[in-house]
């Protein structure tokens, strides 16, 4: 299987391909926090929570790997920050509810992934970063 130099990440058409991505599930993610809710009757839905932050993390990936490490500290703590805005605004519609175990697991998703993406930070620091992204 072919390869991936993590040096392409750097790349100006990758990187806006990236910020676009993460604008377009940003509104994603606020339309389906802040419209009325469907009944929801499959169980726990912080499961569900988990995912989506996760995933708005690792879309950040080209953004988040290159540059200091701080970009993706705050990348995390913008995209935690703006759940918990969204969190918040749930308590002004009409049958949803501000819930702090959903906020916690939207922070835990945030964790996963940007522990991951720290991983391969380190990965790619030490040169093996390509051979991890090549296999």
């Amino acid at each position: 299987m072919a390869g991936m130099d993590l040096h392409i990440l750097q790349a100006p058409v990758l990187q806006r391909f990236s910020a676009a991505v993460l604008v377009v599930y940003a509104l994603l993610i606020a339309w389906l926090s802040l419209t009325p809710q469907v009944a929801f009757t499959a169980g726990s839905d912080k499961p569900l929570h988990m995912g989506a932050y996760g995933l708005f993390m690792m879309l950040a990936t080209p953004i988040a790997l290159t540059g200091p490490l701080r970009r993706l500290v705050l990348l995390a703590a913008g995209i935690f920050v703006y759940g918990a805005l969204l969190e918040a605004g749930q308590a002004l519609i009409p049958g949803r509810q501000c819930s702090g175990l959903d906020l916690l697991a939207n922070g835990a998703g945030v964790l996963v992934a940007a522990g991951m993406l720290v991983g391969l930070r380190g990965a790619g620091a030490s040169g093996s970063g390509e051979k991890i992204l090549k296999q």
